[in-house]
């Protein structure tokens, strides 16, 4: 089934882009993390189509689309396999579509998918984001996602400042603020989270995430990451990270290490 829907988009995909111009990105992702003495390993493999071709002129190429309001449809696939012998599997798969305004830069973004744990429990999820740019280098994001045991609401900022355009340089930085109501299941949880990326110049940069996330049973998460990118030239990228959770209430610590890639073409 889930194969079916994949191949049923890529078709539709193809189909619309025939006669138009635009840019795929293909990228893929590993995750190697470790938690209590069990390795949690997870791959990650994502397909973006823009609209148009994207400018890369602006700013840091990490930035560009972003930079260029650029409107574009995504699928996505990932899967969690812990190296356990009673690790439980998941798998999830998402297709999404960010379409940008031309005249008033009025964002709308859609996200339909569904996920499977050791091949049942099928579940499915949809999610609505209605946003704007407010200069243009910020933009401002709302959405809601809802899911089988409840839904998610969350807010987004993100935006990028010149540093130096001759070179490139400059920083973004985000801001985030979410909540999660699970009311069958009582453990509802609101969650913080702020990032700042500083780019030597148009190719490279270097990231710094924090995050928090308290839960309705006394049970607080508090999580940060560090991160290096680099574009090898205007089409291809590296990115490793490192990112470690630690649940005070549980005395329970998660970190991973990710190595990613993309291309654009």
């Amino acid at each position: 089934m889930k194969k079916n829907l994949f191949l049923a988009s890529l078709l539709c995909l193809a189909s619309f882009s025939a006669n138009a111009e635009f840019q795929v990105e293909m990228r893929g992702n590993l995750s190697l993390g470790e938690r209590d003495d069990q390795d949690i390993n997870s791959t990650l493999g994502a397909m973006s189509i823009y609209f148009e071709a994207v400018d890369t002129s602006n700013g840091a190429l990490r930035e560009a689309a972003f930079l260029n309001k650029s409107s574009n449809v995504t699928i996505t696939g990932f899967s969690d396999k812990p190296n356990q012998n009673n690790g439980i599997d998941s798998f999830n798969a998402a297709a999404s579509i960010r379409y940008v305004t031309s005249e008033s830069n009025r964002i709308i973004e859609l996200t339909g998918g569904r996920g499977s744990t050791d091949g049942i429990n099928d579940r499915g999820f949809f999610g609505l984001g209605l946003g704007t740019y407010i200069s243009d280098n910020a933009e401002v994001v709302a959405s809601f996602e809802k899911f089988s045991s409840g839904g998610r609401f969350g807010v987004d900022l993100h935006a990028y400042h010149d540093v130096n355009p001759d070179t490139g340089s400059g920083f973004a930085y985000d801001l985030f603020f979410g909540s999660i109501d699970r009311p069958g299941l009582d453990n509802s949880s609101v969650s913080y989270g702020a990032g700042w990326t500083y780019y030597l110049n148009k190719q490279l940069g270097f990231s710094l995430d924090l995050g928090f996330e308290s839960f309705s049973k006394d049970r607080e998460v508090v999580s940060y990451g560090l991160g290096v990118d680099y574009f090898i030239n205007e089409f291809i990228s590296l990115t490793a990270a490192f990112t470690s959770s630690n649940d005070e209430i549980f005395d329970d610590s998660l970190d991973t290490f990710i190595i990613s890639g993309s291309v654009r073409f």
